[in-house]
């Protein structure tokens, strides 16, 4: 992959990220405005702990969901410092720039993909 994709999927991938902790501080404030009033006890961080509703629980999935791709996201940008981005991690083949513009965290190849 050339010097200017890895530059392209970075930025890619930095704004992807800085999206995806927008995402995940507004849903912690709307959490925070839910429970706000309300006596909590044995109060716990976790959001999991703090879902009263069908709406709270369905933010909560979705800030689960965000964090797990945050997570793809610092592993991918992670591969592109050490050189692997791109790669298929199970036929170590150039994975297709198309694809990792559609799925910029992907760290297999469609043909391998597949198979799974």
């Amino acid at each position: 992959m050339s010097p200017e994709d890895l530059k392209f999927f970075k930025e890619l991938l930095l704004k992807k990220r800085e999206e995806t902790l927008d995402y995940l501080q507004h849903s912690s404030m709307t959490l925070a405005s839910c429970n706000e009033g309300k006596e909590l006890s044995n109060f716990s961080d976790h959001m999991a702990d703090v879902a009263g509703n069908g709406s709270e629980e369905v933010l909560i999935s979705q800030a689960s969901r965000e964090s797990r791709y945050l997570h793809h996201i610092d592993e991918a940008l992670e591969r592109i410092k050490k050189g692997t981005y791109g790669i298929c991690r199970n036929c170590g083949k150039e994975i297709p720039k198309d694809r990792l513009e559609a799925v910029p965290t992907t760290t297999q190849c469609m043909s391998c993909k597949r198979k799974e």
